[in-house]
């Protein structure tokens, strides 16, 4: 039972591999790129404190930080560190 377990588990490994792969890509393309569009959305914000209009330049700050690789970028780096866990322990299982 354990063999065809085993079995089983080799092609489900191979996908979490190949996800784990491209999801690792997409991030690091997806940091330079968020990265770039806080910048962009903070640059407005300093001149809207400067213009007086302080919750406007408060809320852009916001969406800033939430660009920056602070906060979506480490949810996202989180999740394929999941997903590499799981794949690490479906090989622990096949070389058991």
């Amino acid at each position: 039972m354990i063999t065809v377990l085993k079995i089983l588990a080799a092609p489900v490994a191979l996908v979490l591999a190949v996800v784990v792969a491209f999801c690792r890509f997409i991030l690091l393309v997806s940091n330079v790129v968020l990265g770039i569009v806080s910048v962009l959305i903070a640059i407005p914000a300093i001149f809207m404190f400067m213009a007086g209009a302080t919750i406007l330049g408060i809320i852009l700050i916001a969406v800033a930080f939430l660009f920056s690789p602070f906060v979506i970028p480490a949810l996202a780096r989180r999740l394929v560190g999941l997903l590499g866990g799981a794949r690490d322990a479906l090989r622990r299982f096949r070389r058991s």
